[in-house]
């Protein structure tokens, strides 16, 4: 995870994470990348990369 940079978030990701700012965002990526989860976010990262638009998630929501 630490070769992603992140250029940028908007207003709902800072409400999503409970941040009251970008910069706020951006010191506590360790907290927010743990676990697995940065090999769930790297096939993502690869599905974008491939063209794939969309995904499901464990809960069956889908997103573009």
């Amino acid at each position: 995870m630490l070769k992603i940079k992140v250029l940028d978030v908007n207003r709902k990701t800072l409400e999503l994470f409970g941040a009251g700012s970008r910069e706020e965002l951006l010191s506590n990526l360790g907290k927010i990348f743990r676990g697995e989860m940065g090999v769930h976010f790297a096939g993502e990262l690869l599905d974008m990369w491939n063209g794939v638009l969309s995904f499901e998630n464990i809960l069956g929501h889908s997103r573009l």
